[in-house]
């Protein structure tokens, strides 16, 4: 697989993950706002995989050999730093200044929640994002390891062995997990599963990239109607699963959290979701994912999802349907100005270390 290709086939299909992306910030505000009850947990999930994912999609060629440097383990850090540190830390002061009440008590709370040691409300998926960002290097560097000494001479086959490895580990960790974090409130595990169940798909997608199978016209067609059902079957999943459509059925699993004691099955449909938003090609469902509003929207995910809970404190109507599209409503527009003012130059100060670049934004946005 040559860089160009990566670079080519990465800008063109991964807008049809941004629906996705998107998707799964609604279902974590729609929860907290009382619209659709419980199903936070599968938009968590589903962000989660994502996440894995995209560290190895979009990782470059053989993107398990990158961190054998430590200038790589050093760089990398620094850029996640900078993409997710500024905008928590604004939320943090600012639930701190304005809403002790919620879980910012003293300093000794704000600085535990900004170096992670523990983390409150809805941050507690913050923390989780944040840890497997530090085991990503650790992990990527064990399959290097292991691609260069023991599977040597497989050729792309070893990519194979990456994916049952991160399969067989995220299975053997959901079922005997020993490490917990402190996150809203209690010691919860921590979901690196997900994490690594998104890099084994990441593998996946690569590797069937790599053998570059043209079809005929019959079995593309065949092919993208597939791939369309495969992604509105998963969206209606993540969508039907909530207590609240369960009930009608007869199902009542309310006060179960069911997402967060399947969140291995919500992975499962991430998976499924990704592999049909990336090599289908055309068709509504895919269309409908990517169009241009959701791509938009899911740049902004992070401050969306960073805000949300502060807005639901401040909006408080009878109506969970209204609650949900008020307080999406305002969470987007205060992420739409942090993404402008500090988010992406920012981030992209972390992705480039360009001071010059840096300044000229700001000077290109506040002159026009």
């Amino acid at each position: 697989m040559n860089k160009r290709q990566d670079k080519k086939v990465d800008k063109k299909r991964l807008a049809g993950l941004d629906g996705l992306r998107f998707w799964a910030i609604i279902l974590i505000v729609a929860e907290h706002t009382g619209f659709i009850t419980e199903n936070g947990a599968v938009g968590v999930a589903l962000c989660f995989v994502l996440s894995g994912f995209l560290a190895v999609y979009v990782g470059g060629e053989n993107p398990e050999e990158k961190f054998f440097s430590p200038m790589k383990w050093i760089r990398y850090y620094l850029q996640r730093a900078f993409r997710i540190l500024p905008m928590y830390y604004i939320c943090i002061l600012y639930f701190f200044y304005f809403y002790p009440e919620t879980c910012f008590g003293n300093w000794n709370s704000v600085i535990r929640h900004m170096t992670f040691q523990e983390c409150g409300i809805h941050f507690w998926y913050l923390q989780q994002e944040v840890y497997m960002y530090l085991f990503l290097p650790l992990i990527m560097l064990i399959l290097g390891l292991l691609g260069k000494f023991v599977f040597r001479g497989m050729g792309r086959n070893k990519e194979w062995v990456y994916i049952a490895l991160l399969l067989v580990a995220a299975y053997i960790i959901k079922h005997h997990n020993f490490l917990y974090l402190l996150g809203n409130g209690s010691m919860q595990p921590f979901r690196i599963y997900l994490f690594m169940m998104g890099m084994a798909v990441g593998y996946f997608c690569r590797l069937l990239k790599s053998y570059d199978i043209t079809l005929g016209k019959g079995a593309a067609i065949a092919g993208n109607t597939a791939g369309n059902l495969v992604i509105l079957f998963a969206f209606l999943i993540t969508l039907l699963s909530s207590p609240m459509f369960l009930i009608h059925a007869g199902i009542d699993i309310r006060g179960q959290y069911y997402g967060v004691a399947h969140d291995m099955l919500f992975g499962l449909v991430a998976m499924a979701w990704i592999i049909a938003a990336i090599f289908t090609t055309r068709g509504p469902i895919k269309a409908f994912f990517e169009n241009p509003l959701f791509v938009h929207l899911s740049e902004r995910s992070y401050g969306i999802y960073l805000w949300h809970f502060l807005l639901r404190i401040n909006v408080q109507v009878q109506d969970g349907y209204r609650n949900f599209i008020m307080d999406l409503f305002l969470s987007i527009c205060v992420a739409e100005v942090l993404y402008v003012i500090v988010e992406k130059p920012i981030g992209d100060f972390g992705k480039y270390f360009s001071g010059k670049r840096f300044v000229g934004y700001y000077k290109k946005l506040f002159t026009k």
